[in-house]
């Protein structure tokens, strides 16, 4: 009984039509937003304003304080942040040192 009822209307014509709508929104509905990016920079750098300009809208900067660890401020940060698609670092390096 309820195969011949559906199958009466998904004849009609205005069925098929709202049937062909609802399709269509479910295929066009937006996409999950994507990940951010996290980029950790020095503001002693040279280029520093250069690499910030570059950053895409879906970046979230965080600079690093050069008078505290900056691996400590990494960690801190990434403790507590949701998942992130990528991880940037622009910093001064030494032989075994990060600064």
């Amino acid at each position: 009984m309820v195969t011949s009822l559906l199958a009466k209307a998904v004849t009609t014509h205005d069925t098929l039509r709202l049937l062909a709508c609802s399709w269509q929104t479910t295929a066009l509905s937006t996409p999950p937003a994507p990940l951010p990016e996290l980029l950790f920079i020095d503001p002693s750098l040279p280029d520093y304003t250069a690499i910030i300009a570059r950053q895409s809208a879906n970046t979230i900067i965080h600079h690093l304080d050069p008078d505290q660890d900056s691996l400590q401020q990494i960690r801190t940060i990434l403790e507590k942040s949701q998942p992130v698609a990528a991880v940037h670092v622009h910093s001064h390096e030494g032989r075994y040192t990060f600064y």
